[in-house]
């Protein structure tokens, strides 16, 4: 069970990335539309809080890689543990634990309490869950111990590719959380917001309820993906503070759309210097096994697997 190969914890981590799926789309959406979490989001919650303590537990016993060797001693083990990531798991899984407490306690309250001490219990277990999104640093640590692990250099490469893509979705909606967030709840020195603009349209439209709230998301994100790739859109900050915040968010997509083409460019060209090893390893066994004149079935079965090592 030291063994960070073995089944158990890749099944864990396979578990934590959903969990992660959970607090790093979820919870931004959940605070900044300030909803109050219906029966599954709690159950998903509680589930994701479960997986992070099975991932601490199990980090105490889990051995790591020293200069390529395995080392599998309790001691050192543990001593690894806390001095890398435990504050870390320790602070995330506490204020996982504090928010469900605190919204457990605001839904059990009476009515004439709920005006008062039960939003704010509410409004504050909102805020506490926000310090999930900071999983987001696991990311890059479980993602590249389960590509080391089970896809090949080909596959990893592909994959990365396709990371590039939702890490980039996933950025843009926690930006579009935050632009929401800022019109509704951040300081108006104008007495004008930009989901003022939101309102009167969605007025116009008649629009209410689930779809509303669908096409507010919408607006937020095209507004984001405006602000990163540098295009147009037909929101316009009304405050100072979205001002500013629109400026730092061009100056951020400036910056990261160019970043972002690099990185993909390379990515896609170190494909391509994979996959032509990949032909040129192929066509040289090909020509072993003819020159060599190795039974037909046995050429088979061993390109076969010569392929699907590589």
């Amino acid at each position: 069970f030291q063994d960070p190969n073995w089944r158990v914890y890749v099944v864990l981590d396979y578990l934590s990335c959903l969990a992660l799926l959970h607090d790093l789309t979820l919870v931004p959406y959940a605070v900044s539309w300030d909803i109050n979490p219906p029966g599954w989001m709690l159950v998903a919650s509680m589930a994701s809080m479960c997986v992070w303590t099975l991932d601490m537990m199990a980090s105490f016993l889990k051995g790591y890689y020293l200069d390529g060797e395995l080392v599998v001693t309790s001691k050192w083990v543990v001593a690894h543990y806390l001095r890398t990531w435990f504050l870390f798991d320790f602070i995330l899984v506490s204020s996982d634990l504090l928010a469900l407490v605190l919204t457990e306690v605001a839904g059990d309250s009476n009515s004439s309490v709920r005006s008062a001490k039960a939003l704010r219990l509410l409004k504050l277990g909102k805020v506490v869950r926000l310090f999930a999104v900071l999983r987001f640093l696991r990311v890059f640590v479980l993602v590249e111990r389960l590509l080391e692990t089970t896809f090949s250099d080909l596959y990893r490469l592909v994959i990365q590719l396709i990371g590039i893509f939702f890490f980039t979705l996933w950025a843009n909606h926690v930006l579009a959380c935050a632009w929401y967030s800022l019109g509704r709840y951040g300081p108006s020195h104008t007495g004008m917001r930009w989901t003022y603009w939101l309102d009167n349209t969605l007025d116009h439209l008649d629009s209410h309820g689930a779809e509303s709230g669908w096409y507010e998301y919408a607006t937020s994100l095209h507004w984001a993906l405006a602000q990163s790739a540098l295009g147009a859109t037909d929101v316009n900050p009304t405050t100072l503070a979205e001002r500013l915040f629109t400026i730092l968010c061009l100056l951020l997509g400036l910056v990261f759309s160019s970043s972002l083409i690099s990185l993909l460019s390379a990515s896609i060209v170190e494909l391509h210097v994979a996959r032509r090893d990949q032909r040129q390893k192929m066509k040289a066994l090909r020509r072993y096994l003819r020159e060599n004149v190795v039974n037909a079935r046995v050429a088979v079965q061993v390109y076969k697997q010569v392929s699907t090592r590589l």
